[in-house]
């Protein structure tokens, strides 16, 4: 064994017995010491802490997992961690906006941001999968919010139930109702959840309009904007979509294009760039803006480029 990967496991294997993680992890914060990610990611602990992103402050829930989680990473670079343009322009979007969809929530990093940012919004969150959404409570639980509605159930294109694949990981990070997704991981389990399509739960809560909405559902995103029904075009909601390749790109594209101008995420270089094919596209998030007129959304591309410039 290397000498380099023999301390870094004598590290590894002190920290694991190390009784007040927490506090070690702090005071190694707070020291400005600069770590490489090989490092922090594992420098993960048990409770909570206090964090701030572009200035909204909030609280989340840290895990020692087996593997690294976004809450760890943003507790070592807050909003340097973990898609810096993407979480920027969410906050500027539900800054803007009372009506706010979490789809595909995970343990609600957007929904505690959108929360945090505008305290005046509501906000509807949809996760599925029980120990997920156990931890996802306990997020909103740390900072007492109460304008989240999180719902255990995933939408979809249809009212019901369905299989989602879960991968086995002590925390589901690409879990799925595509039947294809993943599907030669040995560790693959299928869980029942509860479906609903999206103009089904709009007009069962009465909902006039979505303000700003973020979807991520691990190549399940078609089906769940075909659930939006009319309410795709006539809402016309301002999102950030992730698009998980040349095959999703194929069948989101085609519902989209007439209604959005669609603009890559570009993390790389903190830009947004146009676009009407999926050339050139190394990561997944991307920026839908309404393209009519008629839309209700305050949120236009011309005011975008006014208020953040820096992305163009």
């Amino acid at each position: 064994m290397p000498v380099t990967n023999l301390i870094y496991q004598t590290l590894k294997f002190g920290f694991k017995i190390l009784p007040f993680k927490k506090q070690f992890c702090l005071v190694l914060k707070n020291s400005g010491i600069k770590l490489p990610k090989r490092i922090y990611r594992e420098l993960a602990f048990d409770g909570s802490f206090n964090t701030s992103i572009y200035g909204i402050n909030f609280k989340l829930k840290n895990y020692k997992f087996t593997h690294h989680i976004i809450e760890n990473d943003i507790f070592w670079l807050q909003e340097k961690a973990w898609e810096p343009t993407t979480i920027k322009l969410w906050i500027y979007l539900v800054r803007k906006s009372n009506t706010i969809f979490d789809v595909g929530a995970n343990t609600g990093i957007f929904s505690i941001v959108a929360a945090a940012a505008n305290k005046n919004s509501k906000i509807y969150s949809f996760e599925p999968i029980p120990r997920t959404f156990s931890w996802f409570q306990k997020n909103i639980s740390a900072n007492n919010f109460t304008t989240i509605t999180a719902e255990q159930m995933a939408l979809s294109d249809k009212d019901g139930y369905a299989d989602i694949f879960d991968m086995g990981d002590d925390l589901p990070l690409n879990a799925s109702l595509s039947s294809t997704y993943h599907q030669d991981e040995p560790k693959r389990v299928a869980i029942k959840v509860k479906t609903a399509r999206l103009d089904t739960y709009i007009k069962n809560h009465q909902l006039q309009n979505i303000d700003a909405m973020k979807m991520d559902v691990e190549t399940f995103e078609y089906y769940v904007l075909l659930g939006m029904g009319e309410f795709l075009k006539s809402f016309s909601v301002p999102m950030i979509l992730e698009i998980f390749g040349q095959a999703q790109w194929d069948r989101v594209y085609p519902i989209l294009k007439d209604v959005y101008a669609i603009f890559y995420i570009d993390e790389d270089t903190s830009k947004l760039r146009e676009v009407d094919s999926y050339a050139n596209i190394r990561l997944y998030n991307f920026l839908l803006l309404p393209k009519t007129t008629e839309s209700s959304s305050v949120i236009s591309l011309a005011q975008l480029k006014t208020d953040l410039p820096d992305l163009f």
